[in-house]
């Protein structure tokens, strides 16, 4: 059960308004994840190498954050339209 899951009203079960927000908190939660686990890799790449050398796999990272914040939009246009 998800902590979303378990902040329902006192137990009850949860509405399909409320089943949506709360996959979309669920979504959102892993975006955030994935976020902060890819400034970190990148953080770690530039302090590896200062010089540059590294600048095809900083690349790599950036479009992978990139891709992630496009998802992140597309997930919110669909909330906004589902709700």
């Amino acid at each position: 059960m998800s902590k979303h899951d378990q902040n329902s009203l006192q137990g009850q079960p949860l509405t399909v308004d409320q089943s949506k927000i709360v996959r979309i908190l669920e979504v959102y939660d892993r975006f955030h994840q994935e976020a902060e686990r890819l400034r970190l890799k990148i953080r770690h790449i530039i302090q590896q190498d200062r010089e540059g050398a590294r600048q095809k796999k900083i690349k790599q990272v950036i479009n992978k954050i990139n891709s992630l914040v496009i998802l992140f939009l597309i997930t919110n246009i669909i909330s906004n339209i589902c709700i």
